[in-house]
């Protein structure tokens, strides 16, 4: 968890406009930004001590990411105060240790890059506050890093031999900067994730056509802290 001193606690909620996509998927091919994903926090208008930010992987599927997808500001937009989004990992998060102070909506719009294409997708910030009636009781919910918990399994896209392939993977809270690893399973020939961006990319092999893999991933924060879910989503990617 990471603790931006402050007045306030926040409550974030960071939801994906303008795809109709959905996080995982069986479609290949075009560059996306999948709808579906949120992030969440909370002000503590009682406590008055910190507030807390809780950073998550923005998802981009498709394209042929072979150094990774890079995330910018669309053109005549602008972050909410206080936050940033990491250009080579995609992860949301608050800009040198800044915290939010205003509740509202705020919607900015961000490009995401393969290399060779973009796609761009409007995301909305909620900011909204509490007031408990009991300060060391506060209701918020607490920033863990995590992965996907309310899903077993999360299919990505399908991959096609000979053919470019990428899919971001999820995770929240913690500390940045993230390690990701593989745990379980396999992935398809030819394919790799990235340690620090946890972009699954590559070209898949001919001997993979006709198959569904299937794997876990482990994510380590920069505290050296590890994802908790028990299980943790099996990753399924099948490949034509």
């Amino acid at each position: 968890m990471t603790l931006q001193g402050s007045a306030w606690w926040l409550v974030l909620v960071v939801a994906l406009a303008g795809c109709s996509a959905g996080i995982g998927g069986s479609k290949a091919g075009d560059l996306r930004i999948p709808t579906g994903q949120a992030l969440s926090g909370c002000i503590n208008t009682v406590d008055n001590k910190y507030s807390v930010m809780v950073p998550q992987t923005l998802i981009a599927l498709g394209g042929t990411p072979f150094s990774g997808y890079t995330w910018t500001l669309s053109s005549r937009s602008a972050f909410p105060a206080g936050t940033t989004v990491a250009a080579l990992t995609g992860v949301f998060n608050a800009t040198n240790g800044s915290a939010l102070h205003k509740a509202g909506t705020q919607s900015f719009d961000m490009t995401v890059s393969d290399g060779s294409t973009t796609a761009t997708g409007t995301f909305t910030l909620r900011v909204s506050t509490t007031s408990p009636s009991n300060s060391a009781s506060p209701g918020c919910p607490t920033a863990v890093l995590q992965q996907r918990l309310d899903i077993a399994t999360n299919v990505l896209p399908d991959a096609k031999t000979g053919a470019g392939y990428g899919a971001s993977l999820f995770v929240m809270g913690g500390e940045p900067p993230y390690a990701w690893s593989r745990a379980t399973g396999d992935l398809p020939p030819g394919l790799t994730m990235g340690p620090t961006d946890g972009v699954v990319r590559g070209t898949p092999l001919s001997s993979a056509a006709g198959h569904t893999y299937s794997f876990t991933v482990k994510v380590t924060d920069a505290a050296g802290d590890i994802a908790a879910c028990s299980p943790c989503p099996t990753q399924m990617i099948t490949v034509k």
